[in-house]
C-alpha cells in the first residue's frame, strides 16, 4: 500500500515521463502513469517502532532482546544493521565474509535495506487487520462482513507469527567435515559463517535437494533468499512454508493471492471494497 511520503518518487519504469507518484485513494497505483507504488522510487515507513515490533512478534523475549542487542551493536560501528548472533569480537570478521555490496554501512547501503523492508514485509503484512480497516474506511455497522474479514486477518498474523515466521542465526559451522549450502549445495566448510533457522523449521526430512537428516539446515551468507524473488531477505527475517524461506510479502502469497488493486493478501473484503468504491466514485 502507498503512504504519503511516496508522493512525487520517481517512476522507476516509466522515467521522466511521470511527473511524480499521484497517490490514488484506494488503489495502489500512482494516478500519473498507473504503475504501481513500488515501481518508484520509494523506500521504508518510518515509525519509531522495531520492525518486530511492527510485526507484532513477540513470541520469544529473549529472540527479541537478541535482536535489539545486535542492533545496538551496529550503532557503535557505525553499521545500519546486524544479524543475531555476531558477537563484538567477531563484527570485522562477518563484514569480511560479506560480499562487498551487501556490507551494511553508508547511506546507500542504508537505502537499500529500507527498500527491502517495504517490499519483502509491506505494512499490510505486519498488521492485515490494520490496514484493512483502513482501506474500508467505514464503521462495521456499515458493513456486517468487516468483523469477520479483521477476525480472520488476525488469525492469519498470529498463525504466521508463532509457526512460520523466524529470524536467521548467524553462527559458525560446527561440522568437522563441513556441511552442503540448503540452497546452492556447496560446501559450507568448518568454522566459516553460516545462517540456520528456528530449530522447529529443521525437523524436515528433506529441503530443497539437500538431505538433512544428519544435519540441521544451513546456508552461506550470500544463500539465504527468498526462494520467489531471490532476494537478500532483509534482517535475515524469513517465513518457513512448504520447507524453503520466504520473504513475507510472497509468503502471503502463497497461502493466499495477493490482491493487484489494493495490493493486499486477498480477502472477500477487497472485492466488497472494490464494488462499493466503484459504485460511489
Amino acid at each position: 500500500m502507498a503512504y504519503d511520503q511516496d508522493q512525487n518518487k520517481p517512476c522507476l519504469k516509466c522515467q521522466s515521463k511521470c511527473s511524480g507518484f499521484m497517490k490514488h485513494s484506494w488503489r495502489m497505483i500512482c494516478t500519473q502513469c498507473h504503475c504501481a507504488y513500488y515501481e518508484h522510487d520509494i523506500d521504508y515507513y518510518y515509525t519509531n517502532q522495531s520492525i518486530l515490533d511492527e510485526l507484532d512478534y513477540n513470541q520469544s523475549i529473549l529472540l527479541y532482546q537478541e535482536y535489539m542487542n545486535a542492533q545496538n551493536l551496529a550503532k557503535q560501528y557505525g553499521l545500519n544493521w546486524l544479524p543475531i548472533g555476531v558477537k563484538q569480537t567477531e563484527v570485522d570478521l562477518f563484514l569480511n565474509s560479506l560480499p562487498n555490496e551487501e556490507l551494511p554501512r553508508g547511506e546507500v547501503a542504508d537505502y537499500i535495506r529500507r527498500q527491502r523492508l517495504r517490499k519483502q514485509i509491506p505494512l499490510q503484512d505486519c498488521n492485515p487487520a490494520v490496514t484493512i480497516e483502513e482501506l474500508w474506511n467505514h464503521s462495521k455497522d456499515s458493513n456486517p462482513n468487516l468483523e469477520n474479514e479483521l477476525r480472520e486477518a488476525n488469525r492469519f498474523k498470529n498463525f504466521r507469527n508463532s509457526h512460520d515466521l523466524g529470524i536467521g542465526l548467524v553462527e559458525h559451522m560446527n561440522e568437522k567435515d563441513g556441511q552442503p549450502c540448503t540452497n546452492c549445495s556447496n560446501t559450507i566448510h568448518f568454522d566459516e559463517f553460516c545462517i540456520r533457522i528456528k530449530p522447529e523449521h529443521s525437523l524436515t526430512e528433506e529441503i530443497s535437494n539437500v538431505s538433512t537428516s544428519n544435519h540441521t539446515p544451513a546456508w552461506h551468507l550470500n544463500c539465504f533468499r527468498c526462494t520467489t524473488c531471490n532476494e537478500y531477505l532483509v534482517d535475515y527475517i524469513y517465513a518457513w512454508f512448504n520447507k524453503q524461506l520466504y520473504c513475507l510479502r510472497h509468503y502471503g502469497q502463497s497461502i493466499r493471492p495477493r490482491c493487484v488493486t489494493c495490493d493486499h493478501v486477498s480477502t472477500s473484503l477487497c472485492k466488497i471494497v472494490y464494488i462499493y468504491k466503484i459504485k460511489i466514485n
